[in-house]
């Protein structure tokens, strides 16, 4: 009811764009708003001042030849002093944001190695978002696209311009002006007519060209054109170019199969932006002639085949593992030499241990034979060693004996062998005191 006596809601968050005969008229805030039909008034369209998330997912090359995907968030929202640019100068807002992004993101990353890409992130943000920034200072971005109500009222001879539009007007076939937005009196009777319409909105051609650089790496050059018809040269836009869009392309296609073969891979990675510029500088010369203008030109991708990416990935992957290699060679290096030093270490204080246990054994000993020599008048040092000898050979067997799982060899043994061995022993201590006398 409330479209039928002309009334339109324009909700929160929300402006409206009203349109008179087609041409741009005002920015309806939030509220009820009366638009006579009559009187040729309508909404074009709303425009949310929510802010947006766009989320881009770019894949690019390190300086060390990783080829790794960098996933962007962009959070943005139009402004409502800007709304009716915000509306009508951008034909899809979110293909343009993301050609940005691919731009800054394929011009930054590949000057930098693997580690640095990760420790610069921020840095690479703040340029995407400094470079987003000074694209919008004057078009605004938008969400919504532009709905055009193109209205024709041929029998009363008027026709209806929209926003952001030209009309090309014909008398009897033979170009006669062009027709700003708005609403205009053709008299068909006199032979006047619109022959079409051309739209004044910044325009997204994405090319996608393969090509062979230097080094014989075929690769696949994504670029981006942007451009836009001049109203002040709308006539040459009309009329002069057939097919405008595989024009611009096979411009681009010349451009870059003469720019990429000069370069090795890595090269073309790193001046993206000078073939760009290459690119929109032959583009400008161009279709300067034909009443276009190169708003700007970005090389978004740089796609090598993908059994050269991968071959390139396995040769950095090699080249990490061999640095893995070396380094885990060098921590069993130092294991072993802080296990050879351990040992050496406990050797060491097993022989302090072993010594100081002989020497606490002689000092028993010694005070033992002196202890029964002053118990037991008559004895010497002799009988003493001799009888010990003979208690610690009888406790060898018996040691041997209890134990089931011994490996032990016999020598001839008896109560006679102990003399023997302590003669052996005491004759072996006296030839040590002759030889060091």
């Amino acid at each position: 009811m409330g479209q039928v006596l002309g009334c339109v809601q324009v909700d929160q968050s929300t402006v409206a764009i009203k349109e008179t005969f087609g041409k741009f008229d005002d920015v309806l805030e939030p509220g009820c708003h009366c638009l006579p039909w009559c009187l040729g008034s309508q909404v074009a369209g709303h425009l949310s001042l929510r802010v947006q998330q766009l989320d881009v997912r770019c894949e690019t090359k390190t300086k060390d030849n990783v080829f790794v995907t960098v996933v962007a968030s962009i959070q943005y929202r139009a402004l409502a002093e800007s709304a009716q640019d915000a509306f009508y100068k951008l034909s899809n807002t979110r293909n343009q944001i993301q050609a940005y992004v691919f731009d800054v993101i394929r011009a930054s990353v590949p000057k930098l190695d693997l580690d640095s890409t990760f420790e610069q992130k921020n840095d690479i943000a703040k340029t995407v978002e400094n470079e987003l920034e000074k694209s919008t200072e004057s078009l605004p971005w938008s969400l919504l696209l532009v709905l055009f109500f193109a209205r024709y009222l041929y029998r009363l001879g008027c026709v209806q311009v929209d926003q952001s539009t030209v009309a090309i007007k014909e008398t009897f076939g033979k170009f006669d002006d062009v027709l700003e937005p708005g609403c205009h009196c053709l008299p068909w009777c006199l032979g006047s007519q619109v022959a079409g319409h051309l739209s004044l909105r910044v325009q997204q051609l994405d090319v996608r060209c393969e090509t062979k650089t230097k080094d014989n790496v075929f690769v696949t050059v994504v670029a981006s054109i942007q451009y836009r018809a001049l109203a002040e040269s709308a006539q040459d836009a009309f009329y002069k170019l057939s097919n405008t869009r595989n024009q611009i392309q096979a411009y681009v296609f010349d451009v870059i199969r003469a720019s990429v073969p000069k370069l090795d891979l890595d090269s073309t990675f790193e001046q993206k932006n000078d073939i760009a510029k290459t690119v929109e500088n032959e583009l400008e010369k161009a279709m300067s002639h034909y009443g276009y203008e190169i708003v700007q030109t970005l090389i978004v991708d740089i796609e090598p085949d993908v059994h050269v990416k991968r071959a390139m990935n396995e040769i950095n992957a090699a080249s990490r593992m061999r640095e893995a290699a070396g380094e885990k060679a060098e921590a069993e290096k130092i294991l072993q030499i802080k296990r050879a030093e351990g040992e050496a270490e406990s050797k060491y204080l097993s022989g302090l241990g072993i010594a100081r246990q002989r020497q606490a054994i002689v000092d028993g000993l010694r005070n033992s034979v002196l202890a029964f020599s002053e118990s037991v008048p008559g004895t010497s040092s002799k009988d003493v060693m001799d009888m010990v000898l003979v208690t610690q050979y009888f406790d060898t067997l018996k040691e041997i004996g209890a134990s089931s799982k011994s490996n032990s060899v016999f020598i001839p043994h008896g109560p006679g062998a102990v003399k023997d061995i302590a003669s052996q022993i005491r004759d072996g201590l006296l030839q040590g005191n002759a030889a060091a006398e």
